[in-house]
């Protein structure tokens, strides 16, 4: 009988350690990291635990963003105690709003906040410098020196409070309160849609139809390809507000038949020609801005002005380029058309090379 007690302990004893082990690395990563917590829940156990917290916004489909956690994980792990960690995927539809609030330049991107959900600081990228810096951001509790390059063309001092700010109000609206010429004072320094769109959004609470229509005009002047593909939904909405009778079917709309070329039996140094055919499926013209290609060894032949082009309702054109290849082995390459498109404001074209055998 001794015997068998002996054996059943030795026999349990390796899976009661293995059951402990995960039971602490279970409890270890739910107190030190999280995914995709809303800012509200993840403020919440902030303040309860008296610790700052930092929002990694990642992208599932981005070697960096993995290289980042696994980074945390290893060589900067020691952050984990300074601070709780919530990793956000932008390419969840929840966590859009983050990009239309930050309209980060690059992504990964750190955002330092303290425990009461004051946010510190921006720190981009996943080299040693952002953790670091993410180190000094989370000791000090204040901003630091380390770059963060954006769209807003004022300091970073500036931005970080200025967004904080933008911030505090977007969560004030979520509780119907509107103050509008606080509002109004970051717009004025911000110059983008997204304050724009909050003020629109206080003028209805406010039921000032006036002035919510002259919001949304100011709004609308902000549309350009990259704005249009960021705030679809927000310009509708201002768009709805200016004409009760607004139809998005009515919208501009591109259409292009592929989205990957492939271009066979290329030669070094020679030139192959292709087509791609844009159509405009909308009602309204449909106005290309701009065409850009990611190498100079692949141009666009047929539209060369620097002038708007147009493409009437329910028609088309052909752009026309040519590819020459630097290098015997497969090629990738990339057009991106921007528009006025309310489908695909940026439409990305892979070209792939492959020379012949």
């Amino acid at each position: 009988m001794k015997k068998q007690c002996i054996l059943f302990v030795m026999l349990k004893l390796p899976i009661l350690i293995l059951t402990c082990l995960c039971m602490q690395g279970c409890r270890n990563i739910s107190v030190e990291t999280y995914m995709d917590k809303s800012l509200d829940d993840i403020s919440c156990i902030a303040k309860r635990s008296n610790k700052p917290f930092c929002i990694v916004l990642v992208d599932s489909c981005q070697e960096l963003s993995k290289e980042y956690s696994s980074y945390l994980h290893n060589d900067y792990k020691y952050l984990l105690n300074k601070s709780i960690y919530n990793f956000v995927n932008i390419r969840s539809l929840e966590n859009e709003w983050y990009l239309k609030w930050l309209c980060p330049v690059s992504i990964p991107l750190t955002c330092v906040f303290s425990s009461n959900g004051k946010l510190i600081d921006l720190i981009p990228g996943a080299a040693k410098e952002t953790f670091l810096y993410t180190q000094l951001a989370l000791e000090n509790r204040k901003i630091t020196e380390y770059h963060w390059p954006n769209r807003f063309n004022i300091s970073k001092t500036e931005v970080v409070s200025l967004l904080d700010s933008t911030l505090l109000h977007k969560n004030l609206l979520k509780q119907g309160v509107y103050i509008k010429s606080e509002l109004q004072k970051i717009s004025n320094s911000l110059h983008y849609p997204y304050t724009e769109y909050l003020q629109l959004m206080g003028e209805l609470k406010e039921n000032d139809t006036l002035q919510a229509q002259y919001v949304a005009k100011k709004m609308l002047k902000f549309e350009s390809s990259y704005n249009l593909d960021l705030y679809k939904q927000e310009f509708v909405t201002a768009k709805r507000v200016i004409d009760p009778n607004f139809d998005i079917e009515n919208e501009p709309t591109i259409e292009i038949n592929k989205n990957l070329v492939y271009l066979y039996d290329c030669e070094v140094s020679k030139s192959v020609s292709f087509d791609i055919p844009i159509f405009n499926k909308g009602n309204k013209p449909l106005e290309i801005f701009a065409i850009h290609t990611s190498c100079s060894c692949l141009e666009q032949l047929n539209y060369m002005t620097k002038d708007k082009l147009f493409i009437n309702r329910h028609d088309s054109i052909v752009l026309k380029f040519s590819f020459t290849a630097n290098s015997s082995e497969e090629i990738y390459r990339d057009v991106f058309i921007n528009s006025n498109a309310i489908n695909i404001p940026i439409f990305h074209i892979t070209v792939i090379a492959n020379s012949k055998k």
